[in-house]
């Protein structure tokens, strides 16, 4: 019987770009289920949107905020989580007291403000914040910029919203299943330093650090996401 995966994508940017992820485990043998965020006005509906797309039991693979909701949903649907895996994805997004080794509480609140004055423009300078890091960056921009979702400024800035106040540290530490968790050492989002702090929090899960590459590793990288992927399943199915 194939294996599931629910994979779920960051945001701002659709599943387009998660699609070639998505592809190669697939061909890896696995049965994939890739969902965009929910974009509800209300973002305290998120999390339970977002569970009722959920298949029965499934290994959780989320990218960016993807990965904090995935995280957070532990907490109340883990009987539905064979294993969770988050790549690029901070426990917090914005520094909090107890979590500092996040984006900068000024850097983030002019980036909401931003968004909400000049939303276009914001979304291609955030492009470039995830693509940052990453061989060929401006042609990986240029290829998140031709699948940009329709979202309404209200929709996506519920997400922001989200970004400014999750904290999954509790969910991550009560959930007894596996985790993975990936990141980038070259992120301009989710800085590097918070791989330290997530093993401390987390001493039995598994934390790797990507040398040479930034938050779009994802994207770029898909076939070694997914051999990493496909080696984390096996090694704890």
């Amino acid at each position: 019987m194939k294996q599931s995966i629910f994979l779920v994508t960051g945001w701002g940017i659709g599943t387009v770009p998660l699609e070639n992820l998505a592809n190669q485990l697939i061909t890896l043998g696995y049965e994939v289920k890739l969902a965009d965020l929910p974009y509800l006005v209300d973002s305290t509906r998120w999390v339970s949107s977002l569970a009722k797309q959920l298949t029965e039991k499934s290994y959780w693979l989320g990218w960016s905020l993807g990965g904090q909701l995935l995280s957070q949903m532990t907490q109340q649907y883990s009987e539905q989580c064979l294993g969770l895996i988050t790549l690029a994805s901070n426990t917090c997004f914005k520094a909090q007291i107890d979590w500092p080794t996040a984006m900068a509480e000024d850097t983030f609140i002019n980036f909401q403000q931003n968004y909400l004055q000049s939303p276009q423009q914001t979304i291609k300078r955030f492009l470039q914040l995830v693509a940052q890091g990453c061989a060929d960056a401006k042609q990986l921009v240029r290829q998140l910029q031709q699948s940009l979702p329709d979202y309404s400024t209200e929709q996506a800035n519920a997400g922001l919203d989200l970004l400014a106040v999750l904290d999954t540290q509790q969910a991550l530490k009560q959930y007894k299943g596996s985790q993975y968790h990936l990141l980038a050492e070259l992120d301009t989002l989710v800085p590097s330093s918070c791989s330290k702090a997530i093993i401390d929090l987390l001493p039995e899960a598994s934390v790797e650090l990507l040398k040479g590459t930034g938050h779009a590793f994802p994207v770029q990288s898909y076939q070694l996401i997914a051999e990493k992927v496909d080696q984390f399943i096996k090694a704890n199915s």
